[in-house]
C-alpha cells in the first residue's frame, strides 16, 4: 500500500514540481522503505540515478519531459 501512495503522490506533485525533483523525492522515499540504507546512500544513489535517467530520455531518446508549474 505505501508504494501504492508514493506512486499516486508522484503523479499528484508532476503538474507542480519539475519531473526531475519528483523523481528524486519517490526514489528516495522508495528506497528508504524498501532498504535499510542510511539516509546520505539513499540521496546520493536518487540524485545519480534521477539524473542519469533524465539524461538517457532528454539527450539520447529526444523525449520531452513534463514541467511543472514551478519551474522557471
Amino acid at each position: 500500500m505505501s508504494l501504492i501512495g508514493l506512486m499516486f503522490g508522484y503523479i499528484l506533485a508532476l503538474p507542480w514540481l519539475w519531473q526531475l525533483i519528483c523523481s528524486i523525492l519517490f526514489c528516495a522515499l522508495m528506497m528508504r522503505l524498501l532498504s535499510h540504507l542510511s539516509w546520505q546512500r539513499i540521496v546520493v544513489y536518487s540524485l545519480v540515478l534521477s539524473i542519469v535517467l533524465y539524461v538517457v530520455f532528454v539527450s539520447l531518446l529526444k523525449v520531452p519531459m513534463p514541467r511543472g508549474m514551478l519551474t522557471f
